[in-house]
């Protein structure tokens, strides 16, 4: 299976204001794509070998809002 998706951890803020911390491998689930098309990065160095601009990027969101991006 090709890999069609980079997936960044990253901080959110929820409604009541609090931040959290969403892991890159929670980002398939979220985004409702299938685990085995995605990269999951624990750092950013990691993109290093890869054309990034071949890859979907996915990132958390504050606004809860995991459409997959055009």
């Amino acid at each position: 299976m090709r890999k069609k998706y980079m997936c960044h951890g990253g901080y959110v803020y929820s409604n009541d204001g609090d931040r959290h911390y969403i892991y890159s491998y929670q980002l398939p689930f979220l985004y409702a794509v299938p685990r085995d098309e995605c990269i999951c990065l624990t750092d950013e160095i990691e993109t290093l070998g890869y054309n990034v601009d071949e890859y979907i990027h996915l990132y958390p969101q504050s606004n809860g809002d995991y459409t997959i991006p055009e």
